[in-house]
């Protein structure tokens, strides 16, 4: 064949609509995968990711189509990453007038640190951290520190409690969000902004989207701790709901691969925030969800739950149980060591030790003692199939987290 007429062929193919080249209709993906793509800072056009799926299909690993030099290019953020997570936080808090710190794929993964104080900052950051670490930092204006930030959410969440159509108040990019169902607003957009000197992000947050749990596959709005998720074709369980300020996030299992978490039933949770799995650390990271996802919730069955009350340290003959993807669904033991240090996959972890012979995908399922009533004790999160679990509470304080218990 003609070169000219193959390279015309060849166009032809990558134009046509997936439905015709593709067995697999992605239309529902579609919309998440774009979202994803954008904040990443690739390509989001319909016509770029189904040229993906054409030439590579889905992300094993990731989730989502990606090309192999993208590919490439986010596993290098995430080393750059690796250097500031979350070993070096509270350094970074530590920031003269800091005002929040976030990698911004956007620009291409850049570690990016807000601050009141941007000359100030960037001289502690060359001396914490070295030049030529500091220099991979970008400091940029902030109206805000963090600690005002977060005591104007919590201050607005007790002044909009109640108010119909308000779903959440967090914090993000240096300011405060609310999320808000306009179909159910009780108040004015003037009246809302009115209420803080803060400027405010309003979000669409709509919710009428019905419960739904018949299954650990089919269990949201919201999600419940012990569902089965997944990142890429891996399988695993999902952890306890965490919050950062208003901010809420789900735990997951720190040595499960990829970077982006889904459950079945509804679609793309969010991507990781924070990780505490390094040398000494423990199994387990944080992802982003959106706030009326994320519950106190454990799954027991599909018409029964436990509710996180509080968290505590595992204790030696305790009587633990664990809820995840593998049959038993609900299954106990005992403690038998409330401090070990393990190796999983090559890294030396802290946690503890339990009789709980864990099935391959119950990694990151909640550990719990259960409590009287139907309420439980968050103790940590499933982490290899000898019975080594993370411990919540050193989760906790590794990621500057706290459990969620509402």
């Amino acid at each position: 064949m003609h070169k000219k007429l193959v390279l015309f062929v060849v166009s032809l193919l990558l134009a046509m609509p997936v439905a015709l080249r593709a067995e697999v209709d992605h239309t529902e993906e579609l919309p998440a995968w774009q979202n994803i793509r954008r904040a990443l800072g690739f390509d989001s056009s319909e016509l770029t990711i189904q040229q993906i799926l054409v030439t590579r299909g889905v992300s094993v690993e990731h989730g989502f189509p990606i090309t192999e030099k993208e590919e490439a290019q986010l596993s290098e953020r995430l080393e750059i990453q690796e250097k500031f997570l979350p070993s070096d936080y509270p350094i970074l808090h530590g920031t003269p007038g800091f005002g929040g710190f976030f990698f911004d794929h956007a620009a291409g993964g850049r570690a990016t640190i807000y601050s009141t104080e941007r000359e100030a900052a960037s001289k502690y950051l060359s001396h914490m951290l070295g030049p030529a670490l500091a220099a991979q930092v970008l400091v940029i204006d902030a109206r805000w520190t963090w600690d005002e930030l977060i005591d104007e959410a919590q201050r607005l969440t007790a002044d909009l409690e109640g108010v119909p159509g308000i779903t959440h108040v967090g914090v993000t990019a240096n300011t405060v969000a609310v999320g808000v169902d306009f179909s159910k607003m009780a108040i004015s957009l003037g009246d809302l902004r009115s209420r803080t000197v803060f400027e405010l992000l309003v979000e669409d947050a709509p919710t009428d989207t019905p419960a739904v749990c018949t299954s650990r596959t089919n269990c949201h709005t919201p999600l419940r701790s012990g569902v089965e998720i997944s990142s890429g074709t891996a399988l695993s369980s999902l952890g306890f709901g965490v919050a950062q300020g208003s901010d809420r996030q789900y735990l997951v299992a720190g040595h499960q691969s990829g970077t982006t978490f889904s459950h079945a039933g509804l679609g793309t949770i969010g991507s990781v925030t924070s990780s505490a799995f390094y040398g000494n650390g423990s199994d387990g990271k944080a992802i982003q969800a959106t706030n009326s996802q994320v519950s106190n919730d454990i799954y027991t069955s599909s018409s029964s739950i436990r509710n996180v009350t509080w968290e505590s340290l595992p204790s030696d003959g305790m009587y633990v149980c664990h809820s995840g993807r593998t049959a038993p669904e609900i299954q106990c033991g005992t403690v038998t060591a409330s401090w070990t240090n393990y190796y999983l996959n090559g890294i030396l972890l802290q946690g503890a030790s339990t009789n709980i012979a864990f099935g391959a995908g119950d990694s990151g399922g909640p550990v719990y003692f259960p409590e009287s009533g139907l309420n439980a004790r968050a103790i940590g999160l499933a982490s290899t199939t000898g019975g080594k679990i993370a411990r919540i509470t050193d989760l906790l304080y590794l990621l500057g987290m706290s459990i969620v218990t509402s």
